[in-house]
Order: C-alpha cells, then structure tokens, then sequence
C-alpha cells in the first residue's frame, strides 16, 4: 500500500489518556485569551488573517499547548498524562515533536466547515468527540500530488479545480483516538451537526526531516490502514464518468 493513498485512518496507537475535561477547558479558555496576540499563535499559517479572512465558517479556538518544542502556560506539569501521550506516542524521538495544537470546536458552530488541507505531517487526535456520525469529511485530489501539500497550491482559492467533487464521511474508531489526515492528496472539513458537543481535536506537529523517523511514522500508518481497512478512506482517481 502506498501511503500516499491512504487518506484517512485510525492509528494503532493507544488513544489519548482521560484527563479532567472541566480543568482541561478552563486551561484552554484562559491560555487562549492570553495567546491570541502572542507571537507564537499568530506564526501558524497567520491565524488571525484565516479567522478574518473563513469568519463564521471558520470552527476552532486555537491553542498552543507546546511550539517550538516548549511546553507552554504549564501545561506538562497541569497535564502532565497527556504532555507524556503527546511525546511518546509515536515512533519518532520526542524531541522532533515540534508543537501541539489544540483545536476545540466551537460551541456556537454548526454545518460545513470551510475545505483546507495543513502543512504539518498528518498525526491527529480527539482528547474527546462526542459528534460519532459525520463528524470529519474528505475531498480526494484530481491529481496525485507526490510531495506539495494541499495548502501549498493555495486550496482556498479554489478549491474545485484542485479536490475531486466526491467527499467522503469519516468514521470514529472511539472517542478519543489517534489519526492521520493526508495533507497532499486530499482536503478536509469539520462537520458539526450537534452544535455544544465536546469536541476537542489535536494536531501532532512532527518533524520529519530525519529520514528513519519519516519511514517508521509511514510503516505506522500503513499498518493502521491495514488494521482497520473498514474505517480508513484512499485516495482513487476522478471517476471519468462524471
């Protein structure tokens, strides 16, 4: 299996540790109006232009438990179960866990969420998704992209002449469980339908210049695919019938 096919899967890791979900959202409501003009948060993919530019469509609270590999506002003494998950859960040396990004959905937030692929390396995963049915959906390519990531050919611009008009539905292996998201091959959108569910998402920010650590995280999610076939998605080509 190529891993550039698999668009979607469940990862064969064990699934993020129980925390106290009440502490855990007064930390992120706090860190976050303290955040939101700090240097760092407005590094990622300049944040605040996005949330100006998607306005009501655009879902999240962004916040930033780690970046550039620092733990930030306590969060590994607070949480320290969950800061040791985020360091060891993957085949890669803790070190190259560049930052974590948490990505609470907002309460008030209902529908489709705007298309967009990330620039990180795709490891993912819910601290909590109480939304189980068409939670996730996933926009193949037209073309096969080898090595640009979505977001790299400027996805919002528009996003038909680059994603396939066929989406698919993710499926949810358990409430709090690990992911991958294809950046190069495919575009994704949140989908709330139960607006106030708790659902706190995570992005994994892994570098992957060491050439080992990139083939183990590859072996990892072509085994996961492989493991739980009935929930992973695969990139297939434009039905030329359309």
């Amino acid at each position: 299996m190529n891993p550039l096919d698999i668009l979607y899967t469940p990862v064969d890791v064990p699934g993020t540790p129980k925390v106290d979900f009440e502490a855990l959202l007064d930390w992120m409501a706090e860190t976050e109006k303290i955040s939101y003009e700090s240097n760092y948060t407005t590094n990622r993919t300049d944040g605040k232009h996005k949330i100006k530019a998607f306005g009501k469509v655009y879902p999240w609270n962004i916040v930033y438990p780690r970046f550039n590999k620092v733990w930030k506002h306590d969060f590994d003494m607070l949480f320290p179960e969950l800061a040791n998950f985020f360091l060891t859960a993957f085949p890669v040396d803790p070190n190259q866990i560049w930052s974590v990004v948490m990505l609470p959905t907002k309460s008030d937030f209902e529908g489709l969420g705007f298309w967009h692929a990330d620039a990180e390396y795709g490891l993912r995963c819910y601290i909590e998704n109480q939304e189980t049915e068409d939670f996730l959906r996933i926009r193949p390519s037209i073309i096969p992209y080898e090595q640009k990531t979505m977001k790299e050919l400027d996805i919002y611009a528009d996003v038909d002449k680059l994603a396939q008009k066929k989406e698919y539905s993710a499926k949810l292996l358990s409430s709090n469980q690990v992911f991958y998201l294809n950046n190069i091959r495919a575009v994704h959108a949140v989908n709330v339908n139960k607006p106030g569910a708790l659902r706190i998402a995570c992005i994994i920010h892994v570098t992957v210049n060491d050439g080992k650590a990139n083939e183990k995280l590859q072996e990892l999610i072509v085994r996961s695919a492989e493991k739980f076939s009935d929930y992973s998605i695969l990139w297939t080509p434009p039905d030329q019938s359309t």
